[in-house]
């Protein structure tokens, strides 16, 4: 294949070293130091692939049922929290965009009540994933013209869905991260409860110091203060064809990006 090798099923020894290395990763993180873990359950990747009905074909103890299908989520976190003090924070990212019918909103809010009842910190909604790449490049079948408008919509991916989340499970600390370019889209936000965090990537990158020259700077009026991003270059002719490239080559310009700062 182009892009990906040929799947396999995970043997159980396969998933409890998966089990273990994330443990090790956590149990490490706080040995240096850090303050808190992020359980990557979004965009594609391995746990993400276990939550979807999408890929996951299993049909035993991991699979089968939208409650066996987070199952490997569930017993990380619990396993991290055996290595971990209660003070250090355990968030997870889970990903919105293979949960876009009724049917599967009613799937996903079954995995985050699960999720939830866990000894975790904060959800952290997200989405995108190397089959449907839609939060990995800012050239997308989303983008109108002009870049305010862009993000405007940008602005309002999740929310829907992050808003029904709130009103779902009011006790639950939600982040939401997925394409915030504007001080009035930030605040629009939090001020009707469509999420409790923002979570900012490539505007970061951009701007470093983006909360003290843009975000709280008094200087900028609401529709002065943007963080705009730029496509980064594509892939071609290839990418405009086969959407997991270009969403590659985003994400390898804004990771040489970060390498420069």
């Amino acid at each position: 294949m182009l892009v990906f090798g040929t799947p396999r099923a995970m043997t159980r020894r396969d998933i409890d070293v998966v089990i273990a290395q994330f443990t090790e990763a956590a149990r490490l993180a706080y040995q240096a130091g850090f303050q808190g873990v992020e359980v990557h359950a979004a965009h594609g990747f391995l746990l993400s692939q276990f939550m979807s009905s999408n890929s996951n074909q299993r049909d035993d103890e991991f699979g089968g049922s939208t409650d066996k299908r987070v199952q490997l989520v569930l017993r990380i976190i619990r396993s991290i929290r055996k290595e971990v003090p209660k003070s250090f924070c355990v968030g997870v990212k889970i990903n919105s965009a293979d949960f876009k019918d009724e049917e599967g909103m009613v799937k996903m809010l079954r995995q985050i009540k699960l999720i939830q009842q866990e000894e975790i910190d904060y959800i952290n909604l997200s989405g995108g994933s190397f089959e449907d790449p839609q939060m990995m490049s800012t050239n997308s079948s989303l983008r109108p013209n002009s870049a305010a408008t862009r993000s405007t919509i940008r602005e309002g991916f999740f929310l829907r869905t992050s808003e029904e989340i709130c009103r779902r499970f009011p006790d639950l600390t939600l982040l939401v991260t997925g394409g915030f370019r504007s001080r009035n889209g930030v605040a629009g936000a939090l001020n009707n409860n469509a999420c409790d965090l923002i979570g900012l990537g490539r505007p970061a990158v951009k701007y470093p110091e983006l909360p003290s020259y843009i975000m709280f700077n008094e200087n900028n009026s609401n529709n002065e203060a943007r963080f705009d991003v730029e496509s980064a270059p594509g892939g071609g002719w290839l990418a405009s064809k086969v959407r997991s490239v270009g969403a590659g080559a985003e994400t390898q310009y804004w990771m040489a990006a970060m390498n420069n700062l």
